[in-house]
């Protein structure tokens, strides 16, 4: 899947909007736009927008400004488009693409929330978490486990490692906004 497809099928995803119109929408603008770029963009841009409205609707628990996010992710797109979304409900996002590269940013500037994928190249999700907890840096953080892996030993296991909480991928958007509200 190239690049701007697989991003657009993450918004429309995450939006609840029906993928045939993502399809349709680059196809078309391929067909009447020489390529699809500039008419691609757009409709990406549009998909962020309906996206970014979708999350920034939802009330946060006494008005909270937006929260301090890390995520970790080591799928590029993944990691894009969750920090646009993030970004986009109005929250102050970093990312870092490794688990040494998560836990440096965890060490160095402990943010409010931190969403870590437990497939990380380097070191894993599980040992960041370990680690982070060790060095006292997330203290003050809420540690999300992000993962494929959603059965009972996978939760204990998620737990257990440190994390607060664990969301499996896809991840819901109510279940995103309710873990940053809280």
């Amino acid at each position: 899947m190239c690049p701007l497809r697989r991003r657009l099928f993450l918004l429309a995803a995450a939006a609840l909007l029906p993928l045939a119109l993502v399809d349709a929408a680059v196809w078309r603008s391929a067909l009447f736009f020489g390529g699809g770029f500039p008419a691609s963009i757009v409709i990406g841009v549009i998909a962020a927008s309906v996206v970014g409205r979708s999350i920034a609707a939802r009330p946060r628990r006494g008005g909270a400004a937006g929260r301090d996010v890390l995520v970790v992710e080591d799928d590029d797109d993944a990691r894009e488009a969750l920090c646009e979304l993030l970004t986009l409900a109005g929250h102050r996002v970093r990312s870092a693409a490794d688990g040494v590269a998560g836990l440096a940013a965890l060490v160095d500037a402990p943010p409010d929330v931190a969403l870590v994928d437990v497939g990380l190249p380097g070191i894993d999700g599980y040992e960041v978490a370990r680690r982070a907890r060790a060095a006292g840096a997330a203290a003050r953080t809420k540690l999300v486990a992000l993962t494929g892996y959603g059965l009972p030993e996978d939760q204990a296991r998620a737990i257990e490692a440190g994390f607060h909480a664990h969301l499996v991928k896809p991840v819901s958007l109510d279940a995103l906004a309710k873990l940053l509200a809280e």
